[in-house]
């Protein structure tokens, strides 16, 4: 009978220590990942063109670094593929740098407050411009020269567009005067018809990056 209850005792203490350990292990413990290089997605661009006339021009590579705490149970749910890091564009207003908090936004079988994260870094930056939209002349420019019994008649020339539109930061757009076709005419004894890009270029026809 004693061997018995001895026995039994000793069971109980595995069990007991089993599920400790198991609690100590996977529920309880202070546990902690460091997730690299998550993107961070932008929200609210469209409000930032259509209300605010605003145009995003750049901003950081959009990737962090997240660690995060909570028990071995819970973080292992998460993987750098199911946080959600949002940035809301909409917060700005002016034109200019600014530095963009983001929320994070964790699987959703992990409990409301079970995990808490450290960011780094816990801002991004981005580059804001006044939008622009205007209208401009296209013009033709002519090199090189037809044989001799030929003529180059400029005044019959006819384009598809006269005028194309442009949108871009104001700073750019205020800085462009024309759409610059270029035409080699050197040699040609036929009409031309053909499709040619534009360069956009300044008022002294020196050409604008615009990005």
């Amino acid at each position: 009978m004693t061997r018995n209850k001895l026995s039994a005792l000793l069971l109980s203490f595995v069990i007991a220590l089993g599920l400790w350990m198991y609690v100590r292990t996977y529920v309880n413990t202070d546990y902690e990942q460091t997730f690299y290089n998550v993107p961070v997605a932008l929200e609210g661009e469209s409000i930032l063109a259509t209300e605010r006339q605003l145009m995003l021009l750049s901003g950081d590579e959009f990737e962090v670094n997240i660690k995060v705490h909570g028990s071995r149970q819970d973080v292992g749910k998460i993987n750098s593929g199911n946080i959600q890091l949002v940035a809301d564009l909409s917060k700005v207003n002016e034109p200019g740098e600014h530095l963009l908090t983001y929320s994070i936004i964790f699987p959703g079988d992990v409990p409301t407050g079970a995990v808490s994260a450290e960011k780094n870094p816990d801002r991004v930056r981005v580059v804001v411009a006044r939008k622009k939209t205007k209208e401009i002349p296209v013009k033709v420019n002519y090199l090189g020269d037809v044989p001799a019994d030929y003529i180059k008649d400029i005044a019959a020339l006819s384009l598809d567009y006269e005028y194309v539109e442009i949108t871009g930061p104001e700073e750019v757009v205020d800085r462009i005067d024309h759409a610059a076709v270029t035409i080699d005419c050197t040699d040609r004894t036929e009409t031309i018809y053909e499709s040619y890009r534009y360069e956009l270029r300044d008022a002294q026809q020196v050409p604008v990056d615009a990005g």
